[in-house]
């Protein structure tokens, strides 16, 4: 456990970087409305290629070159809180929308 969790393993894959938006509008609900949608459809944009492996599958080979039929669904995801809460729209995102 103490080796997967080191930084330095290599064992983790940087996937994407999202990108940290200002908006200028002066209603702060309306920007950060405008955040959390940026938000998801960048995450769509990257993992459109790991959603449709994990529908339709993917041809892997295994250790000893043989090809088989796999589906790949995400088995996790690491976010801080505030990630966690957009992801979930629960918490400081959860907004109605009142212009």
């Amino acid at each position: 456990m103490d080796f997967r969790n080191k930084a330095t393993s290599n064992s983790y894959v940087l996937l994407a970087l999202l990108p940290i938006p200002k908006f200028i509008h002066p209603k702060k609900k309306v920007c950060s409305m405008l955040e959390a949608h940026l938000y998801h459809q960048s995450l769509d944009l990257v993992l459109q290629p790991l959603k449709s492996a994990a529908q339709f599958g993917v041809m892997l080979s295994d250790p000893i070159a043989n090809f088989r039929w796999c589906f790949t669904p995400l088995a996790s995801f690491i976010v801080d809180t505030p990630e966690s809460q957009l992801i979930a729209t629960v918490g400081g995102k959860h907004l109605q929308l009142q212009l």
